[in-house]
């Protein structure tokens, strides 16, 4: 068998391993955005490409964080993908 359903050296099921990396993600996005406003507060007009790319960032990994506990509760493994990509 080349997959498992359990993760974290088998103290976790997969679905309890990933709602851990969403919940981590969601605060590591925070962390970010507050890291943004104390940059933006120090170079208010410089660095607007470091900005957008701060937002879209922060948005995208929020927005992957919710589709795993979506894929979660749904048991869809496509709704994964983009945790997938935003980890990379």
């Amino acid at each position: 068998e080349i997959m498992s359903d359990l993760c974290c050296f088998g103290a976790l099921s997969i679905m309890t391993g990933a709602r851990i990396l969403a919940i981590v993600i969601v605060g590591a996005v925070r962390q970010s955005i507050i890291v943004f406003s104390r940059i933006r507060l120090l170079y208010q007009d410089e660095l607007t490409w470091f900005k957008i790319a701060s937002v879209v960032f922060g948005i995208f990994g929020l927005i992957a964080a919710i589709l795993v506990f979506v894929a979660c509760e749904k048991q869809r493994a496509a709704l994964m993908k983009p945790i997938l990509a935003f980890c990379v």
